[in-house]
């Protein structure tokens, strides 16, 4: 998509005060010439999780975000290869932004200073986050509140630092770049910041500690399953969602957000063909006939 004279490549909200979520999704080789390559953001709350932003380009102010009012919440994401004249990843002029568990790679600012993160206005809080492949300009320009669980190839964006964060090739859908044996990322993150689950949706910590960045090093060993499995519950009904499916306030209710694929919840209640589940932190009906069953389900 590409908008001329204007803001917000794909998503773009002005005085507004209500809530969108973008989650588990891809958004490519947007531009926006004025700002905000991928989606521009003023008024309301945005909620962005298990998402990649690549190749988009907002020419004037954010090459994936323009914030410039609202509350902002983005966890658990890639960016990569987005560039603006000011904040590769993202411009923040009004906004309440929190950032955690972000991958920020090779992303680039051709005049103002962050070659990643761009604040002058609102505010900014990066945590467990990497920042590397830095194009010439700092990675993070103006009041950035870090963790001490950031990595930033130049320091700017937190206090570990390094020529390189040890990341392999993308993968995974959406695409995520996994820190490799030996990287300084692994079990280096805040803990008081940690969240239950990466981008692919594995569980951290896997290991002495989470992981900076969107995705956590290794898998959870066969023996861990087996005993996570035999301590379960086993009149606990659990569902695994076949397809991404529709989150409501009710069963056949409406619409308030995504559960991915291949995510496995516990069921608390059954009505009809619907199941009220939990999931990143709400509760809410999801249909079932898209998921399979194990336990005790009605």
């Amino acid at each position: 998509n590409r908008i001329t004279g204007g803001y917000g490549g794909a998503i773009g909200t002005q005085h507004f005060n209500g809530q969108i979520s973008v989650n588990n999704s891809v958004l490519r080789s947007n531009n926006a010439q004025l700002g905000g390559g991928a989606m521009y953001i003023s008024g309301g709350t945005a909620n962005i999780s298990g998402s990649t932003f690549t190749t988009n380009n907002g020419q004037g102010f954010g090459g994936a975000i323009e914030a410039a009012g609202g509350q902002v919440t983005i966890e658990n994401s890639t960016f990569h290869r987005n560039q603006s004249s000011n904040g590769g990843v993202i411009s923040i002029g009004g906004a309440n932004v929190t950032m955690t568990h972000l991958t920020m790679l090779d992303n680039s600012s051709s005049y103002g200073e962050g070659d990643a993160i761009w604040q002058w206005r609102g505010s900014a809080q990066l945590r467990n986050s990497v920042v590397a492949g830095r194009g010439r300009l700092p990675d993070c320009h103006g009041n950035v509140n870090v963790s001490r669980g950031n990595f930033s190839q130049d320091g700017t964006c937190g206090s570990l630092t390094g020529d390189d964060a040890l990341l392999g090739e993308m993968t995974g859908a959406p695409g995520y770049f996994p820190p490799l044996d030996g990287s300084p990322l692994v079990d280096a993150a805040d803990s008081q910041f940690c969240l239950a689950t990466d981008q692919a949706g594995k569980p951290r910590p896997i290991g002495g500690g989470c992981d900076i960045g969107a995705s956590e090093f290794g898998e959870t060993s066969t023996r861990q399953l087996a005993s996570d499995a035999a301590a379960e519950d086993s009149s606990t009904c659990r569902v695994t969602t076949t397809h991404a499916l529709n989150f409501r306030d009710g069963p056949a209710g409406n619409r308030f957000g995504l559960v991915r694929a291949n995510a496995t919840l516990t069921a608390s209640a059954r009505e009809s063909s619907w199941f009220r589940v939990e999931y990143n932190g709400a509760t809410g009906w999801i249909s079932a006939d898209y998921v399979t069953t194990a336990g005790v389900c009605g």
